[in-house]
């Protein structure tokens, strides 16, 4: 399958978990915004990028596994970076370093193989 579709995927599948999880959830039709989608709960607003790591190698360190560097000026926000694995979809940490998201994704995937 193409990255692109996959990348599509891995939203709607996050999509659904986060609708089971009882967020409101609004999708960026824009292909090149800060974020995917914002999700709406207790809390408040969430701002997620979904990165789908179900394919990527357990030891490349890819520069895509991190916020985009557009949501940088949204730094104060309730940030969170949203990983599917196959059928699995599970939280980062808020507000992560790129070093601490290369070292969330290794755990993640360690757990998941």
């Amino acid at each position: 399958m193409n990255p692109v579709r996959k990348g599509a995927l891995a939203e709607y599948k996050a999509m659904a978990w986060l609708l089971e999880q009882g967020y409101e959830v609004f999708k960026n039709i824009s292909p090149e915004g800060p974020f995917d989608m914002v999700a709406l709960g207790p809390e408040g607003p969430i701002f997620i990028d979904v990165k789908d790591i179900a394919s990527r190698s357990k030891h490349a360190r890819s520069p895509s596994l991190k916020f985009s560097p557009t949501a940088s000026k949204y730094e104060g926000l309730n940030r969170k970076l949203l990983y599917v694995s196959g059928e699995q979809v599970s939280w980062s940490a808020n507000s992560i370093t790129d070093d601490e998201t290369y070292r969330q994704i290794k755990a993640y995937l360690s757990k998941t193989s």
